[in-house]
This record gives C-alpha cells, structure tokens and sequence, in this order.
C-alpha cells in the first residue's frame, strides 16, 4: 500500500493511505491541482499528471508548474511495509500501559498510606481509566505515545493530521470500551480477540472506521527490538 502527503493552504499534510486519499479527489476534497508525493516520485507533482490518481475528467493537461517544493524530511513518518500489524500495535498499547501503570504506583506509594490494600486488578483497571484522558493529550500534542514511537506505530485522521484532543478522546474511550473490555477480567481478554480478528479481515478496527483515523506502521528494527525486550524485563525487576 503506498501513503501520500499532499500540499494544502501551504501545509504540508500525510501520509495518507492511497485508498482514502484517491476518495478526497473523487469527493472533491482535493483538486487535480493539489501537489502530491509519494516515495516513487522524485519530486512534488500535481495530481492531475499521477497517472490514475485523480478521475479522468480531471486529468487535463497541467499549466505551467514552477516547483520549488520538496518531499517530506528524511525524519518524516513515511509508512513501510505491511500495515496490519495487530502485534505492535499490542506491544505499543502494554508498553504504555506499563509505563503509565509504574508512573501510578510511583504517585500512590507518596500520597495513599497503604496502597498495598487495594486490590492489584482494581489498580489495573483505573489505571487504564485514567489512561483514556491521558493518551489523547500524547496524541493530540505528538501525534503518538511513547510505546507507539518505541514501535514506530503512528496514529493520524485520514486526511494526515494529527487529531485534536476531542477527537483522540473519542477514540482512546472506544478502545477502553470495545478493545479492553472495560479491563474487566476475561472480558479483555474477548474483546482483544475479536479486535484482532476484525483488524486481521477486514484491515480496520471499528473505532479507528467510525472515527475516520489511520493506523501506519514503519518497519521496527532489531535496534528497536532490544530497547523494548530490555525495557520489559527492567520494568518486571522493578515491579518486584
């Protein structure tokens, strides 16, 4: 699947799954005139000129384009290889998960006398309560969390951008609801089987089709690998 950034207002905005952005030329969204990119194109483009891009009634011949524009950084989050990937996309939420959950027990041993009485699952799900409102500032400010980076996983809308924090709010609640059970016992463990089933057919969890986002994946890396393999086990030493 190739990703597209494009030019608007002058901004640059993406990536963007090529499926939905060949719908925002279809729907008028974008004009035939929009400057685009992708990673086979040496330089920017207007639409009109990328074979099959844009429909044929608006494929005329282009007028004269002074282009000075040029592709994304090289530090751009460029898409690569498959995009369905529900494992990072596991490892990214725990890593967050235990990240935020150590921070809470960090805060806990300084402000609750016996945190100790509190039952270990009924810490585990306020804690990912908690988390719902927590995620949407990260994502909203970033565009990702610290296990999403650790994982080169990215979270956009559809048209690229970054989504407000309303927007993640909406989404990090869905998750909590349809993908985590509420972090009711058994119950996760249902639900994240069905989400997992439902993103490996169809290729889209329910709450990223109803709230219009993108989930886009970079190749992780060995490199990547052993920071999270050594984080795990630190963490597991720690919680002992």
């Amino acid at each position: 699947m190739r990703y597209w950034y494009y030019h608007e207002a002058g901004q640059q905005k993406g990536p963007i799954a090529e499926e939905a952005f060949i719908k925002l030329f279809e729907s008028g969204v974008l004009s035939a005139d929009t400057l685009v990119w992708t990673e086979s194109l040496k330089d920017w483009q207007q639409a009109r000129t990328v074979e099959k891009l844009v429909p044929p009634a608006l494929s005329l011949p282009p007028p004269p384009l002074a282009n000075t524009m040029r592709p994304p950084p090289l530090h751009a989050f460029v898409p690569s290889g498959p995009q369905i990937r529900p494992w990072p996309r596991f490892w990214a939420r725990t890593t967050d998960y235990l990240l935020f959950g150590g921070l809470a027990e960090i805060i806990l041993a300084f402000t609750v006398p016996e945190p100790s009485n509190m039952q270990d699952v009924l810490l585990g799900m306020i804690a990912a309560f908690v988390f719902v409102f927590v995620e949407p500032c990260m994502l909203s400010t970033w565009g990702t969390t610290p296990g999403k980076a650790l994982f080169n996983v990215r979270l956009m809308k559809n048209d690229g951008s970054k989504p407000n924090y309303a927007e993640a709010l909406s989404r990090a609640f869905n998750v909590w609801v349809r993908g985590e059970g509420l972090g009711i016992p058994v119950v996760v463990l249902y639900m994240r089987t069905k989400a997992y089933n439902k993103l490996t057919k169809e290729g889209i969890t329910s709450w990223d089709r109803d709230g219009g986002f993108t989930v886009a994946h970079k190749n992780i890396g060995t490199g990547r690998i052993i920071v999270a393999v050594t984080l795990f086990i630190g963490l597991f030493i720690l919680s002992r």
